[in-house]
């Protein structure tokens, strides 16, 4: 029995030592991959930080880029894009969606499917348009079966392109009319022996080089005004004293006419103003007006609170055959002229003219879409005291 205790005795002990002995092995090996824990845990959050870093930067990128950027996925799904693109399209957030769904456009599609699969040159924009808009489209395709598109809005390209179309045909035409004329009546003059003919086909000959010498120096006007060259010295005026020194100064065109001019601006309305430079906006916009009005018709020149509180907005309004609505947004531009029934005599240079000194002003011009008859130009001016 005694050596049965001993022997018990000695089993616990041993048992009791191994485990003892296991749990200091356990600590020192614990003690041993401590630092390479410390390591690997030091490293996992470097490269979350590395993450977060090139997900911002990709997020910081994308938002940069002016052209609208939309992600794919394989099943031509939208899971990611920038805000150009969300403005563009007015794509949903927060929830996946198809191309197709998003933006409506099989052909915005095509393009996708064509560079995908290699139909499409590479490196070559696809024309695709968007609720009457015209975007460029580049496609990258992904690794992953998916694709990146790059829109770029090219509306405002074209309409430059097509108004540079426009000022070459009308520049060239509205030389080409006094040149031919020249020449007709200097030939004519070389023939002529009677000196009161060729007096006047001297007349009509300095007439024609007065309208070329006039056309280039609304011109080299216009440009200065486009180029900022033009300093406008801004000062309190009254505004019914530009107004009247405008209709004063088309007395003669407007008696010929027989049209009659009613000015509603009050009195005690001053603006802050270049007075010469709107005395040419005023001139050129009753000039316009005065052309498409009817015989014995009615001007009107007025001013009225703008939307702003500090602005002051005038107008000036004939009861011709009015401006169609789809030349309202180009009648600014240089030598546009709207359609034939409101074609006149004119340089087309004038409305260009007043947009670049309104807008000088910090004020806008448009027309007025809400006239029934007629046409109206409305402009806003800062007020002064």
């Amino acid at each position: 029995m005694l050596w049965a205790g001993v022997l018990a005795a000695l089993v616990v002990g041993l048992a009791l030592g191994a485990r003892i002995g296991s749990r200091r092995a356990a600590a020192a090996a614990a003690r041993a991959v401590a630092p390479r824990v410390d390591a690997l845990e030091a490293e996992l959050e470097e490269l979350r930080r590395q993450y977060e870093t090139e997900r911002q930067l990709r997020r910081a990128t994308f938002e940069a880029v002016d052209d609208g950027l939309i992600v794919i996925d394989r099943r031509e799904r939208i899971t990611d894009h920038n805000e150009t693109a969300s403005r563009l399209l007015q794509l949903p957030a927060g929830r996946l969606t198809s191309l197709v769904a998003a933006t409506g456009s099989a052909e915005l599609r095509q393009a996708v499917q064509d560079a995908c699969s290699g139909v499409a040159p590479p490196g070559v924009p696809a024309e695709v348009r968007l609720d009457g808009r015209s975007f460029h489209v580049y496609v990258v395709p992904l690794s992953d079966g998916g694709a990146l598109i790059f829109m770029r809005d090219h509306t405002e390209v074209q309409r430059l392109l097509r108004a540079r179309r426009d000022l070459i045909a009308n520049v060239s035409h509205d030389l080409r009319t006094p040149l031919t004329s020249l020449v007709l009546l200097a030939e004519m003059l070389l023939d002529e022996t009677e000196p009161t003919t060729r007096r006047e086909l001297g007349d009509r000959i300095r007439e024609q080089v007065e309208t070329l010498r006039s056309l280039a120096e609304v011109l080299v006007d216009l440009n200065q005004l486009e180029s900022g060259r033009v300093l406008l010295k801004l000062e309190p005026v009254r505004l019914l004293d530009m107004v009247s020194a405008a209709t004063d100064g088309m007395a003669a065109q407007v008696e010929k006419a027989g049209v009659q001019v009613i000015v509603s601006v009050p009195p005690d309305a001053f603006v802050l103003a270049d007075r010469s430079h709107v005395l040419r906006v005023l001139t050129n916009l009753l000039d316009n007006a005065l052309r498409y009005a009817r015989r014995h018709g009615t001007l009107r020149v007025g001013a009225r609170p703008g939307e702003e509180a500090d602005r002051l907005e005038v107008f000036v309004s004939d009861d011709g055959p009015g401006i169609p609505l789809a030349d309202a947004d180009r009648v600014f531009e240089r030598f546009y002229r709207a359609d034939r029934a409101r074609s006149g005599s004119g340089k087309g240079l004038g409305l260009a003219i007043a947009r670049h000194v309104v807008e000088g002003h910090g004020g806008r011009i448009w027309v007025d879409r809400t006239v029934r008859q007629g046409a109206s130009i409305c402009f806003t001016l800062p007020r002064a005291e």
